[in-house]
């Protein structure tokens, strides 16, 4: 009895919850890639966009392989200040049921420049993976992590 209690607690207290705005989902996007975690950033990523990113750069890859790919070693190599890494800047721009979100203040947000989201029942949903262009043939920049 005890346990369906807590579970319904759990429940009723997640319904309040709003779903993360374009900014917030863009702003982890950005973030998952800058600690290097392209797992993370592939989950915030529809499937037609890791399919796009599997386009552009002519490849069955995976996602997280794609995007260490992707992604300059200048752009992700760690400084000696690593907070820097995790302070970007995000602009949204909301019209309707799509918003675009301009990234910037770290080698990572410039490098990914811009998303663009959909809302779908009520939830945004990341459909590109910026507008850093990612082709077939670049060098990797550093091992993906899981």
């Amino acid at each position: 009895m005890m346990v369906v209690v807590l579970g319904l607690a759990a429940a009723a207290a997640g319904c309040g919850t709003p779903p993360p705005s374009p900014g917030t989902l863009a702003e982890n996007y950005v973030n998952a890639l800058a600690a290097g975690n392209y797992a993370g950033a592939c989950s915030i990523l529809s499937g037609a966009a890791q399919q796009a990113l599997r386009a552009a750069m002519k490849s069955s890859a995976g996602c997280s392989v794609l995007l260490a790919r992707c992604l300059p070693t200048r752009a992700t190599v760690l400084q000696r200040d690593q907070v820097q890494l995790f302070y970007s800047t995000v602009d949204e721009r909301i019209t309707g049921s799509r918003a675009t979100v301009a990234t910037s203040g770290t080698a990572v947000a410039r490098r990914v420049k811009q998303v663009t989201l959909v809302r779908r029942h009520g939830v945004w949903q990341l459909i590109s993976y910026g507008k850093q262009r990612c082709t077939a043939g670049r060098a990797r920049s550093r091992a993906p992590t899981a």
